[in-house]
């Protein structure tokens, strides 16, 4: 008898898998990156002026649209404004506390501060006063 010859498969068009070899990763497309804008820190006195005539007629003002417009940096245009709070009583503002305070469904430091005008340390010893007396 003479030995049979292997016979190879006929090539078929599917391509044939690799079992557990390493696959070719999916490479993720990137995506359109925004230019990184060059925003001044600090106002200089055009662009403070140009912030004040244009601002109040824009439609919504938000921290993007004034970076966007006047080219400000992020940490500049989120700042509010310092208020001076009072650090003593005067007369008047006392009269408007005794009074007004009370009704006051809450009364916390910085509810205080914020409808009274006056300093955080000062609010604290008002509501201590008040407890007292109600």
């Amino acid at each position: 008898m003479t030995p049979k010859k292997e016979k190879a498969p006929p090539p078929s068009s599917k391509p044939t898998k690799s079992s557990g070899g390493k696959q070719k990763k999916k490479q993720w497309s990137k995506r359109k990156q925004k230019e990184k804008v060059n925003n001044m820190v600090l106002f200089d006195q055009a662009t403070y002026d140009k912030l004040l005539s244009e601002a109040p007629k824009f439609k919504l003002i938000t921290p993007s649209i004034l970076s966007d417009r006047l080219r400000i940096d992020g940490s500049k245009r989120k700042q509010k404004e310092k208020v001076n709070n009072m650090v003593l009583f005067d007369q008047a503002t006392h009269d408007n506390l005794l009074s007004e305070a009370p009704k006051f469904k809450l009364i916390t430091p910085s509810i205080l501060s914020d409808r009274l005008r006056i300093d955080g340390s000062l609010t604290r010893r008002v509501i201590n006063d008040l407890m007292t007396k109600y």
